[in-house]
């Protein structure tokens, strides 16, 4: 962008102007396009994998009304599906932002993240849906979760 600094205010009175649906696509775009740069690397011996999972931010109350969880509480979660090239490098193949209310079913943001695909998903017991691993099953999607304790 050729800027050699920007104060923290200008850049959010820019952001607040900038539709987020734009951001979104671009963010869409560069990961198709790391996508096809890594189309044929593959993580020794076990083919193209994605891992799937999410994370909490908290935010403060005053700011984040819209992100309510609790009387003292406010969060987002991101969820992501990372394509990794190998064991150090990874990219964006898919995002979901929700409120961190969510963060009682992970299995909601699953039919964004997870699409047929050469990949095998990986992911832990907060996503377990049997009736939705059937039905990958079913359509050939490749996945690994890891099992509830008993």
């Amino acid at each position: 962008m050729g800027l050699s600094s920007i104060r923290a205010s200008s850049l959010h009175r820019k952001l607040e102007r900038l539709p987020t649906e734009s951001l979104q696509e671009l963010c869409h775009q560069a990961a198709k396009k790391l996508a096809t740069m890594y189309c044929d690397v593959s993580l020794r011996s076990l083919g193209r994998l994605a891992a799937v999972d999410s994370s909490m931010v908290t935010l403060g109350s005053k700011r984040a009304e819209w992100a309510y969880v609790s009387k003292d509480f406010h969060a987002i979660k991101l969820h992501l599906s990372l394509g990794l090239v190998n064991e150090t490098t990874s990219y964006p193949l898919r995002t979901v932002l929700s409120t961190a209310v969510v963060s009682d079913n992970d299995d909601e943001v699953l039919a964004v993240l997870v699409e047929p695909s050469d990949f095998t998903y990986v992911f832990d017991r907060g996503y377990v849906n049997y009736g939705r691993y059937i039905a990958w099953n079913e359509n050939d999607i490749r996945f690994v979760a890891h099992p509830l304790q008993q």
